[in-house]
């Protein structure tokens, strides 16, 4: 069993007054949220759909509902939505059945071409056991400083993450894209809440990983958009990629 994890509980702020009345995920770009368009992007990896919500997330539960194209859906609400990704993973796995079960972790805000899946849909037939991290291969070098830079050694395995570089380390940025294996359930504990203001990173949960096992990084030389401000909805609208 593969579950698909997605962080849908951004406000969304710098959207605003798009996301005053409506949750980032449910933000529409070519008539299809963007949570919609992410759900398709995993629907061949997945057997079921864990969605981590938290502002206006009831608009996600009432636009989703029970089931996705078939394929069942849970909702979980993070209860402190300054609590970080780690903390909005947690709060997934909380809702996982026992079993042997894997991991498709995402957040649902961005936009991505559909290469990236069927890599990594190849990586979990071949090597179900490796967990991987996925990361597009940026062409503006002069704007690198602005994401989370990949590492990767010379056999395509991960070695490090640099937030923001002042200094060119690589090409590959991190889309918050990861597939974490069964074995991650040792290392983490799904019902442990960071009540804090401080918030807690899933990168920090990846590199824990790659202290013992190797990461496998799988590449995007397609289509990557963060949706972050107006123009990139209008600019997303207009680009031809996109369907």
């Amino acid at each position: 069993m593969t579950y698909g994890i997605l962080f849908a509980g951004g406000k969304g702020s710098r959207l605003s007054p798009i996301t005053d009345s409506i949750p980032k995920p449910l933000v529409k770009i070519k008539n299809k949220t963007l949570l919609e368009r992410n759900l398709d992007n995993i629907y061949d990896i997945v057997d079921e759909y864990i969605i981590v919500i938290s502002y206006l997330g009831e608009k996600i539960i009432n636009s989703i509902g029970d089931f996705y194209k078939e394929k069942p859906v849970t909702f979980v609400f993070q209860k402190n939505p300054k609590g970080g990704t780690l903390d909005a993973l947690r709060s997934g796995l909380s809702k996982v059945e026992s079993g042997d079960h894997n991991f498709l972790v995402m957040n649902s805000d961005d936009i991505h071409g559909q290469y990236l899946f069927e890599n990594m849909l190849t990586h979990i037939k071949n090597t179900p056991n490796s967990p991987a991290i996925g990361a597009h291969i940026y062409p503006i070098k002069e704007r690198l400083n602005q994401f989370g830079i990949v590492k990767k050694t010379i056999e395509n395995l991960f070695d490090g993450l640099i937030e923001k570089p002042q200094e060119y380390v690589s090409d590959l940025v991190n889309i918050g894209v990861y597939y974490l294996p069964s074995f991650i359930l040792s290392l983490i504990d799904p019902y442990k809440e960071n009540l804090s203001d401080k918030e807690e990173y899933i990168t920090d949960f990846i590199n824990l990983i790659n202290e013992t096992h190797n990461i496998n990084v799988i590449e995007s030389p397609d289509i990557w958009i963060p949706i972050s401000y107006p123009k990139d909805i209008d600019d997303a609208n207009k680009n031809e990629n996109i369907i």
